[in-house]
């Protein structure tokens, strides 16, 4: 990020601890996300930032940060990774309380569930109303934001989700050999609801219409304990840079079926040059053609049609690649959206 943000001021890090206590887990319990900042927290913070001119929150988990510069009226820009009252519907109730035996109990899931679901959808509106300038992903989230809230709609600014393209050296399909196994990668946080259900997918309905002479490799972690599996499937926990894993596959997948926000995963397999097979999903908000540069299906079945045809066609896995590296270096660059970003900043005299 140093050599993108050259026209920005230094960056600096600071690790400053906060821990939970009693009050912050209750403060957590009614709004769902933390909304309590110890007293020491407060002032670690305040001797740490000094003279700031703005405070850019990444995700509603850390916006009790926020409290630190309260009595400043320090303007606040609010990152917007997802709309998170959209994906809460999907991800709350595969949190840890929501697996252990009381909260199984459909009586306890009627009514607490709910009613986290509405106290977190209000602490969200909250902090849009509050903050100066909302950052989002892509034009669909702005959408959802703006009809919720019409009077955010003049300090939406749409961001989306990039990577360093130079970093990212393209890697095109390899024609098949005899005896070579063919890779087709998933990347994902498994403690991700989203994600979770993508891998149970591809166990249960796309694995199993291969042989083993198809290798579906699935990075990330926590690994899941499946006492069932393809014979095919391989689990290789988290990568350190999963680049390596990207540059060795033959198809980058990402068969999602519910979920918010853009996927840096597929912007990571386009930057490479790889064919992706997708969902409607997984590729939403993106700027993506079907067939020219990447191939969308909601069906298993089709999905797993989509990734023999490019396991078997070399030329289509090949020109599908050069249009999604095409596409990144277009849309999904950081440097594209550096001015964008600075005139936000601006906008509250930061820089």
């Amino acid at each position: 990020m140093g050599s993108i943000l050259t026209n920005l001021r230094t960056i600096e890090a600071s690790y400053i601890p906060s821990p939970e206590t009693a009050r912050t887990k209750v403060s957590r319990l009614i709004h769902y996300y933390r909304n309590d900042l110890p007293s020491p927290a407060r002032e670690s913070i305040s001797r740490h930032l000094e003279d700031i001119s703005g405070l850019q929150i990444e995700s509603l988990d850390l916006l009790f940060l926020a409290k630190a510069f309260r009595s400043e009226r320090i303007p606040v820009i609010l990152d917007e990774h997802n709309v998170y009252w959209n994906m809460l519907r999907y991800g709350i109730y595969d949190s840890p309380f929501f697996r252990n035996s009381v909260g199984k109990t459909r009586a306890v899931r009627g009514i607490l569930g709910p009613w986290l679901l509405s106290r977190a959808r209000r602490f969200e509106k909250k902090a849009i109303e509050r903050a100066v300038n909302i950052l989002v992903t892509s034009d669909i989230d702005r959408d959802i934001i703006e009809k919720e809230i019409p009077s955010a709609r003049q300090k939406i600014t749409v961001i989306p989700n990039c990577v360093d393209v130079r970093t990212y050296p393209v890697s095109q399909g390899k024609s098949p050999s005899e005896g070579v196994k063919r890779r087709v990668v998933f990347v994902g946080r498994l403690d991700y609801t989203a994600n979770a259900d993508a891998v149970r997918l591809i166990c249960s309905d796309i694995a199993p219409a291969f042989g083993d002479s198809v290798r579906f490799q699935i990075v990330g972690g926590p690994v899941p304990s499946l006492s069932k599996y393809p014979s095919n499937v391989e689990f290789l926990g988290i990568i350190p840079d999963v680049r390596q894993i990207i540059h060795d596959a033959d198809v980058c997948i990402a068969p999602l079926r519910f979920g918010s926000g853009t996927r840096i995963k597929i912007i990571e397999y386009l930057a490479m040059g790889k064919p992706v097979v997708t969902t409607s999903v997984g590729c939403e908000g993106l700027a993506v053609e079907n067939g020219r540069n990447m191939l969308v299906a909601d069906d298993p079945a089709e999905q797993a049609r989509q990734i023999k045809q490019v396991l078997e066609d070399g030329r289509f896995a090949t020109d599908l690649g050069r249009e999604g590296r095409k596409l990144a270096e277009e849309k999904y660059d950081w440097r594209v959206y550096v001015p964008r970003l600075k005139s936000v900043y601006e906008s509250i005299d930061a820089i």
